[in-house]
């Protein structure tokens, strides 16, 4: 079988991406914000450890989602068959990128002139997720001196597709797009703690 492979890639525009997640850890920040307080005439380790303690809470968060249209052009028509078969396959892949915070370094806190200095790990993918309601089979094309695609032959297309889509994340930019909305999260998240100058190393 002859097979063509054309993708499209279509960025989802979610202004508001940010902000939902910071929407999302509100609560906790309040809370935290309200135990720093408490602990503001503590010592800096304490202060140091409620951080890192929300940070691990966080986990894997997503900072970057993207939406790939993919369409998949299958032909089989070898020279020694009679007749040819074609199948045009669309699908809709969610792909999202992200940062493991629980392996956030904080290598130096300066509570008097408010800097933190943080080492951020790269993100890496997160989700690649297709539903199966997300593949269409927009064109069907079998000659009559052949026999229909089986299964496996529809499957080992949309495999194929699935991989094509993990060989081009590196050319979607989607993890440096993760890397720098991790950290405007973090400078966000840590102004409204307080903290004037953030550093990643």
């Amino acid at each position: 079988m002859s097979i063509t492979v054309i993708i499209k890639t279509r960025k989802m525009i979610n202004t508001n991406f940010i902000k939902d997640i910071i929407i999302k850890t509100y609560i906790k920040l309040i809370c935290l914000v309200f135990c720093l307080a408490l602990l503001s005439c503590g010592n800096e380790e304490l202060k140091k450890g409620e951080i890192e303690e929300q940070l691990r809470d966080l986990q894997e968060l997503g900072t970057s989602e993207y939406v790939l249209n993919k369409i998949i052009i299958a032909e089989d028509n070898q020279w020694y068959t009679i007749g040819d078969r074609k199948v045009v396959i669309t699908m809709t892949a969610s792909l999202k990128a992200g940062v493991d915070f629980s392996e956030i370094k904080l290598i130096e806190i300066d509570n008097e002139s408010k800097i933190i200095t943080l080492q951020v790990p790269n993100s890496k993918i997160i989700l690649l997720d297709i539903k199966p309601e997300d593949i269409k089979y927009d064109f069907v094309k079998v000659s009559s001196t052949r026999s229909e695609f089986s299964n496996k032959e529809l499957n080992d297309i949309q495999i194929l597709g699935e991989k094509n889509i993990q060989e081009k994340i590196k050319e979607l930019n989607i993890l440096n797009d993760a890397d720098k909305n991790a950290q405007l999260f973090l400078k966000n998240w840590l102004n409204s703690m307080g903290f004037n100058q953030i550093k990643f190393i």
